[in-house]
């Protein structure tokens, strides 16, 4: 019987054990804002292995795994110093992780295809994203979203 040329998928553990094929990139200064409209997306021409976000504006910076992530109501955030910037547990959002202004998140080893940037107060912000990416390409990974049960991604 033949393999009829397998493909990557999610699940392929090779493709986490090699190293990751290297990608960055930064929004301009003052990029990111507050609002959909003023939220930027990064979508990765592969699966992520790992990624690293430096906050190298003058605002906190709200990092989502979804647009409702970072949109939807209730629920708070949390940041990795375990301070929470003023106004999380009242402006009504949920689902996404904050960087604090000149900080640097730890490398984070997660499967994403994308993430979403927003300001997470009034202002701009702006970042460096340092990612290291798989051999899979974005259409086998599955389209990750609360009304789909995964839970904690909007």
């Amino acid at each position: 019987m033949p393999l009829d040329n397998p493909k990557t998928h999610p699940g392929f553990v090779p493709a986490y054990q090699v190293s990751a094929i290297p990608y960055a990139t930064s929004s301009a200064a003052a990029e990111v804002g507050k609002g959909p409209d003023d939220m930027v997306v990064v979508e990765f021409p592969y699966v992520t292995r790992f990624f690293t976000i430096t906050n190298w504006g003058n605002q906190h910076l709200s990092v989502g795994f979804t647009q409702q992530g970072l949109l939807a109501s209730g629920g708070y955030s949390s940041s990795f110093d375990g301070q929470i910037p003023a106004n999380t547990e009242t402006d009504g959002r949920k689902n996404y992780f904050t960087i604090l202004s000149g900080t640097t998140s730890p490398r984070l080893e997660l499967r994403v295809k994308k993430l979403f940037f927003e300001a997470h107060a009034g202002g701009k912000t702006a970042f460096s994203l340092v990612a290291g990416l798989t051999g899979i390409h974005p259409s086998q990974f599955p389209v990750i979203t609360g009304s789909d049960g995964f839970q904690g991604v909007g």
